[in-house]
C-alpha cells in the first residue's frame, strides 16, 4: 500500500486577523484556491469559519489553521480553533510578507494576505509553532 505524504491529508487554512473581522483563504496541498471567507471577530463568526471550510473536507482531509495573529487580535479564534481541537499554527508576519513578494501581486488586500498566511503553512507545517491556549493573556 502506497502512503500518502501527510501535507496531502490536511487543507490548509490562512487567517488574516483584524480588530472586528477576519478573513480566511483555504487551499489545498497543491496551493488551489478552494475558497475565501470574511467573518466576525466572534463566536458567531468562528462557527461560520469551521462551516466553510467543513465543505472542503472530503476523504478523510483535516484542517490546519495558519493565523498571523494568534496572540492578540486572533486570540479568540485561536482559541476557539483550539478548543475544538484543531491544529492551529502561529504564522509570522515577514512569513507572509515575503509570500507575498515573491508573487506579481501589485496590491495589498485581505483576500491576498490569507491566502499568502495559507501558503506559508503549508510551506512550513512543520516548522511554524503550534498555537496555544495562553491563560495569563
Amino acid at each position: 500500500m502506497l502512503e500518502t505524504h501527510k501535507k496531502l491529508r490536511h487543507i490548509y487554512i490562512g487567517v488574516d486577523c483584524h480588530k472586528t473581522t477576519h478573513t480566511a483563504g483555504v487551499i489545498n496541498a497543491f496551493n488551489d484556491n478552494l475558497g475565501i471567507i470574511t467573518f466576525e471577530n466572534n463566536r458567531k463568526g468562528f462557527n461560520s469559519l469551521v462551516a466553510f471550510v467543513s465543505k472542503h473536507l472530503q476523504d478523510g482531509l483535516t484542517p490546519v489553521f495558519g493565523l498571523e495573529d494568534c496572540n492578540h487580535l486572533g486570540h479568540a479564534l485561536s482559541t476557539f480553533l483550539l478548543s475544538k481541537h484543531y491544529i492551529v499554527k502561529m504564522v509570522n508576519p515577514t512569513y507572509t510578507h515575503s509570500e507575498r513578494k515573491n508573487n506579481p501581486i501589485i496590491s495589498k488586500t485581505d483576500e491576498i494576505d490569507s491566502l499568502c498566511i495559507a501558503k506559508v503553512t503549508l510551506d512550513k507545517l512543520d516548522s511554524l509553532p503550534n498555537a496555544t491556549q495562553d491563560d495569563l493573556y
